[in-house]
């Protein structure tokens, strides 16, 4: 994990232990999927929720192989700098109710492009949080995730 993603990390379960929601942990393939679709942007230089190939953030979620049963996805494209980008989910109302959703406890989060962390250009940023899917859970997980 990147220490901007340890720190977003950080800012966010401050936040959700404030209202009493569980800690979100690092995932890898949310992370995965979050670095893919900042990636896309980023290439495309499309600021969007909709990826390659006319993706959701529900199948870019499942194709990296992680099964849930709620899911979101925050973007942002501003200067990579943690405490910006919390401060713009934060002033947001619905990106905001994302982080403080007690029924994620998983995250992965990406920024585009990586190289060049100190720079003031803005840049794509991508935050997959998500609940997986469990065993008992299985007959109301959203169509296509086993497709």
């Amino acid at each position: 994990m990147t220490p901007c993603a340890e720190e977003l990390l950080t800012l966010f379960n401050a936040a959700r232990s404030a209202i009493g929601a569980p800690s979100l942990s690092f995932n890898l393939l949310l992370n995965r999927a979050a670095r893919k679709h900042s990636s896309y942007m980023l290439q495309s230089g499309q600021f969007s929720h909709i990826g390659e190939n006319r993706s959701s953030f529900a199948e870019r979620i499942s194709n990296a192989g992680y099964f849930y049963r709620n899911a979101a996805e925050n973007i942002a494209f501003c200067p990579p700098v943690s405490k910006r980008v919390y401060q713009i989910w934060k002033n947001s109302p619905p990106h905001w109710q994302n982080i403080l959703n007690p029924d994620f406890v998983h995250m992965g989060i990406a920024v585009a492009p990586e190289s060049v962390m100190k720079s003031r250009d803005n840049h794509y940023w991508t935050l997959k949080l998500a609940a997986p899917l469990k065993f008992e859970n299985l007959a109301e997980a959203p169509l296509g995730q086993f497709a």
